[in-house]
């Protein structure tokens, strides 16, 4: 009987030359492997000719990340919150250049400009209040940038100095130059303090004395301005017609409580009275009409 190490033995040798006698490939298997290998060489060099005879080929593989790229910065580029934030970064590199340019020379119109679109974007109103000055010291200001201090004053309406600075930057801008616009910020404004004061349903008035003293500075107010506008040719009419407006707003007024007066305390003639209201009324008007030509 043969022992366990006999058996070992055998078993390995057994398999040893099971493994070596394994039948190599025929030739027709070599010959499939290399013509396997001859086509892939040739697809490779088929496809690297297309790729040098066209150049936008071999950009198409990295064309979709590329797009996607391009994506998102647009994106950002349309979003309103990113721009502003660039353009206020942006402002802050600028801000120090340019003040230091202006404390060279600060005859310097652009650069007056410049530091005050700066400060304003940045939102400094001291810094801008104080820019602002110093420019118009210098410079007559045009007319946007005093439309754009008038508003940031408008702000502050309801401070206590705030009025006095509104209508300080409005004496400043008339001395400028004649310009319309300006002129009707100044009536805007003007009737706007009146609707205040007088209130939405134009009883709002303690009694007739402080009635007549609104009507009478409102007026004074909106005379300023027809005055100072009336040989602008082109764009004149655009004052008179709020100045028109607000008197006959106030005729109204004075018909509503005449009428009412009459109704209450002359009944008897009540009916007589009545027919004449309107065509005092269009009497009015054309006194107001008049009252143009006669300025002019």
């Amino acid at each position: 009987m043969a022992s366990p190490k006999d058996i070992t033995a055998h078993g390995n040798a057994a398999v040893d030359q099971t493994i070596y006698s394994v039948p190599a490939k025929d030739s027709g298997d070599n010959d499939m492997a290399i013509n396997e290998q001859s086509l892939t060489d040739a697809t490779t060099m088929d496809l690297t000719g297309i790729v040098n005879k066209n150049p936008t080929y071999s950009m198409e593989v990295n064309e979709s990340s590329d797009d996607d790229l391009l994506d998102n910065q647009i994106s950002e580029l349309d979003d309103p919150a990113a721009i502003q934030a660039q353009k206020t970064l942006e402002a802050l590199e600028q801000l120090p250049q340019v003040m230091e340019q202006l404390d060279q020379d600060n005859t310097r119109f652009e650069l007056h400009v410049r530091l005050i679109e700066i400060l304003s974007l940045l939102d400094f109103p001291d810094q801008l209040e104080s820019a602002r000055e110093n420019m118009h010291e210098l410079f007559p200001l045009p007319e946007s940038m005093w439309l754009d201090w008038i508003n940031d004053a408008k702000k502050n309406l309801d401070t206590e100095d705030g009025e006095a600075k509104l209508r300080l930057l409005y004496n400043e801008a008339e001395k400028d130059y004649l310009s319309i616009p300006i002129w009707k910020s100044y009536v805007d404004f003007i009737l706007a303090r009146f609707d205040s004061v007088w209130g939405d349903d134009e009883t709002g008035l303690n009694n007739e004395a402080e009635a007549e003293m609104v009507i009478e500075n409102t007026r004074e107010d909106l005379m300023k301005a027809v005055r100072a506008t009336s040989y602008h040719v082109m764009e004149s009419h655009e004052i008179w017609n709020k100045y028109s407006g607000f008197e006959i707003r106030v005729l109204k007024v004075i018909i509503l409580f005449t009428h009412l007066f009459i109704y209450l305390f002359i009944p008897s003639y009540y009916i007589v009275f009545i027919q004449y209201i309107p065509l005092a009324f269009s009497k009015v008007k054309k006194c107001v009409g008049i009252l143009k030509y006669k300025l002019n």
